[in-house]
């Protein structure tokens, strides 16, 4: 793409050389920025499924709209009670807590809507700026560079009003923020659409990898055997020589648990201490949390160090998530370590957990959020081929699965190159590092 024929300092780190003609003002001075200030006693029974007024949460965002069918909704005089923060369509919201800067536009509102303390919405009061051009400005770098420049700890947990509103936004002449909007909406239209499929085929090969494992782990490897049923609704069939049992016969369970937080002699130590924050359910392996033990610490809690190639379940947020440790580690409260008997391999039993991630979860109870306990668990009925068996289906799992892993690995890179580029083009058009003024789409 060409550049502009000139530029001048913008005064604004992040933003660099802007056009001649382009001016950079604070985003107070053009548009309406509020956020609900409190609730005022709201309690849990007042968020309704059917009311008057949507109640909009950034749960609710659909990427860059707003799914109407999830909000909770509440009633007239709770809506009545802040006119600043009702709805129209055309306005944008943006995430102040949580994930910060999150941006859906309101649109096909089809009744009175209003938001939670989560959002702000942001409004035109002087014609300023082109709608859809603000979209872009405010999804681009820009105001994730701002919210680092105003952060002052490693991580911002909160983005206050009196910060944001004084946000810089490149303005544009109007004529040439239609056209950079139009530009955006079909060039990121393309990047998306492109995503999109990138997407679907991950979905597609993770859907086939479970399938290969489910069939692995409950049917064995020889399609010619005669099958019989298990009487147990989460395995099925299993092979006429299979058994099914309960996982205490098949592992030592071991419960994990956390030493004093506050103690700064307990943690920033060598040994690893892992918590169902520390893995996801796509990961295989596992070797280190984000924090660490000292000797001190470890000693203080009853914690237990459990030997590579134990299966380490997540018992909550979420239940049912396994990894192999690939090392001499141990866990919080929150993790069930499993280590092998002598009659068990730990893989094939690694494969088979994480299939059954739906009965797990059936099994968890809590109001808070859902636990499995740990008597339950062990309790949990696996097949149970022979030990031979169950190598041979863990090797054939392990060559499978990595062929299918290693797909997926190289479709995501494909996505986030995609994304950095998407991203670089919105901060390029929006920050006027291209002219896009002449551009036309392809026919």
């Amino acid at each position: 793409m060409k550049k502009y024929e000139a530029y001048k300092n913008s005064g604004i780190e992040w933003i660099g050389q802007i056009p001649e003609g382009w001016s950079v003002v604070p985003l107070k001075y053009n548009l309406s920025l509020k956020g609900r200030i409190g609730w005022n006693g709201l309690k849990s029974e007042e968020f309704q499924e059917k009311s008057y007024a949507y109640l909009v949460t950034g749960q609710d965002f659909n990427s860059d709209v707003v799914n109407w069918e999830k909000c909770y909704q509440i009633n007239k005089e709770r809506y009545d009670e802040d006119p600043f923060i009702q709805l129209e369509n055309g306005d944008l919201l943006v995430t102040k807590d949580g994930t910060i800067g999150k941006v859906a536009k309101v649109a096909n509102l089809d009744k009175p809507a209003c938001l939670n303390s989560g959002i702000f919405v942001v409004k035109q009061t002087k014609g300023v700026f082109e709608q859809n051009y603000l979209y872009w400005v405010l999804v681009s770098n820009q105001l994730k560079e701002f919210v680092g420049f105003n952060s002052t700890g490693s991580t911002i947990a909160h983005l206050y009003q009196n910060v944001f509103e004084n946000m810089p936004l490149t303005v544009p002449p109007l004529t040439e923020q239609k056209a950079i909007a139009s530009y955006l909406d079909y060039k990121v239209g393309q990047i998306d659409a492109s995503i999109s499929a990138i997407n679907t085929q991950i979905d597609d090969l993770k859907s086939y990898r479970q399938s290969i494992i489910s069939e692995a782990v409950t049917k064995g490897l020889d399609p010619d055997v005669p099958m019989k049923d298990s009487g147990i609704e989460w395995i099925g069939k299993i092979p006429e020589g299979w058994k099914y049992q309960k996982t205490k016969y098949l592992f030592d369970i071991v419960s994990g648990t956390t030493p004093d937080s506050s103690n700064a002699d307990y943690w920033d130590g060598d040994i690893p201490w892992i918590t169902p924050a520390d893995f996801k359910t796509e990961d295989h392996f596992v070797s280190e949390g984000k924090r660490h033990l000292t000797q001190k610490g470890y000693d203080s809690c009853g914690t237990k160090l459990v030997p590579r190639g134990s299966i380490i379940f997540s018992k909550r947020a979420p239940i049912g998530s396994v990894v192999l440790a690939s090392n001499e580690l141990c866990t919080n409260q929150g993790c069930l370590s499993c280590v092998s008997k002598e009659n068990a391999e730990s893989r094939y039993f690694y494969y088979a957990m994480s299939i059954f991630t739906d009965a797990y979860n059936m099994l968890g109870d809590g109001t808070t959020f859902k636990e499995i306990s740990a008597t339950t668990f062990s309790s949990f009925e696996l097949p149970y081929p022979s030990k031979d068996e169950q190598l041979s289906i863990a090797n054939y799992l392990d060559a499978k699965t990595s062929k299918i892993e290693s797909a997926i690995t190289s479709l995501e890179a494909q996505r986030d190159d995609l994304n950095a580029l998407k991203q670089s083009i919105i901060s390029e058009a929006v920050t006027g590092k291209i002219d896009v003024r002449d551009w036309k789409p392809n026919k």
